[in-house]
C-alpha cells in the first residue's frame, strides 16, 4: 500500500523541525528537500478517515504556526494529502519557482482578518425590498408573479451588496494602509456583510490593530470582529493533493477581490 502523505507546510531548506511536534495521529514529521525548499509531511492513513473535525484544523494550525517560528513558512492548506511522497516531489518541483517566489513573498509575513456581521436594521431593509403582501394581491397570473419575484429578489440582492461594498471601501481605507496586501469577500454567508484578509509585516501589528479599533469606534451600530494573527494562509496559491473526508466549515471563503475598493 502505498505511503500516503499529508503535507504540512513548504518551508526553506534550512528550517529545523521542532523535536516535539508530529503529524494526525501522532506520526512523525519529515523533511522532503529539492534544492532551497523543504515539505514538510507526515503519514497519513487514509483507511482510518473520518470526517475532519475542529481538532484536526486547530492541530494543523498549530503546527504551522510553530514552524512559523522557526522560520519564513507557506501554510498549506489544512486536509492537502499526496498519494506517496512522490507525489509530493513531483508537485514541489513541478512549482518550484512559483514555491521559491511565493516563500519570499510571504515568509515571515502575518494575516490579520475582519469579518463584518450584518447591521439588523440594515438586514430588515433589504428584506423589505422583496415582495409585499399587497403587491401579490396585483398579480394576475403565475408567470407576471415570477417576474415580480424576480425582479424584488434582484433588487434586495443589489441593496445589500451596495451596502456591503460601501462599508468594505471605508473600511479598506483606514486599513489598507498598514498592510501589503489585502482580500476581501462581499456577503460570504447571508449573515456575513463583509469577511477581509490583510498581509502585513509583523512589525505592522499594532498600527493596524489600532487602526481597526479606531474604525470599529467610528461604526458602533456594526459588529465587527477582528481576527488573527496567524499563518498568510489567504494569500498562497495552494498545491492541490487528494480530496479526502469531509472538511469542516472554517472562517475562510472564496475571495471575490483583491486590493480594488479604492475609487
Amino acid at each position: 500500500m502505498a505511503d500516503v502523505r499529508y503535507l504540512h507546510a513548504i518551508t526553506n531548506g534550512t528550517t529545523a523541525l521542532p523535536p516535539d511536534l508530529t503529524g494526525f495521529a501522532g506520526a512523525p514529521l519529515s523533511s522532503l528537500n529539492w534544492h532551497d525548499l523543504c515539505a514538510v509531511t507526515s503519514s497519513f492513513d487514509p483507511a482510518t478517515l473520518h470526517d475532519f473535525t475542529l481538532e484536526d484544523v486547530l492541530r494543523h494550525h498549530a503546527l504551522i504556526e510553530a514552524l512559523a517560528a522557526k522560520g519564513p513558512v507557506l501554510p498549506v492548506r489544512f486536509a492537502t494529502v499526496f498519494l506517496d511522497e512522490t507525489a509530493v516531489r513531483q508537485a514541489v518541483v513541478k512549482h518550484y519557482e512559483a514555491l521559491m517566489a511565493e516563500l519570499a513573498r510571504l515568509g515571515g509575513k502575518i494575516e490579520m482578518g475582519v469579518s463584518v456581521l450584518w447591521n439588523q436594521a440594515w438586514q430588515s431593509d433589504s428584506d423589505a425590498a422583496g415582495i409585499s403582501a399587497d403587491s401579490v394581491t396585483e398579480v394576475t397570473g403565475p408567470g407576471v408573479f415570477y417576474i415580480k419575484a424576480r425582479m424584488a429578489k434582484y433588487k434586495q440582492e443589489a441593496l445589500a451588496i451596495s451596502r456591503a461594498r460601501s462599508v468594505a471601501r471605508a473600511l479598506h481605507n483606514v486599513l489598507r494602509p498598514s498592510a501589503l496586501e489585502s482580500r476581501y469577500a462581499i456577503l460570504p454567508r447571508s449573515w456575513v456583510l463583509l469577511r477581509a484578509s490583510y498581509l502585513l509585516e509583523r512589525s505592522q501589528v499594532e498600527a493596524f490593530n489600532r487602526a481597526f479599533t479606531l474604525v470599529r469606534d467610528q461604526a458602533p451600530t456594526l459588529r465587527m470582529l477582528p481576527g488573527g494573527p496567524w499563518p498568510p494562509y489567504s494569500f498562497f496559491t495552494q498545491l492541490d493533493g487528494l480530496k479526502l473526508g469531509r472538511i469542516p466549515q472554517l472562517t475562510t471563503s472564496r475571495f471575490l477581490g483583491s486590493d480594488s475598493l479604492e475609487e
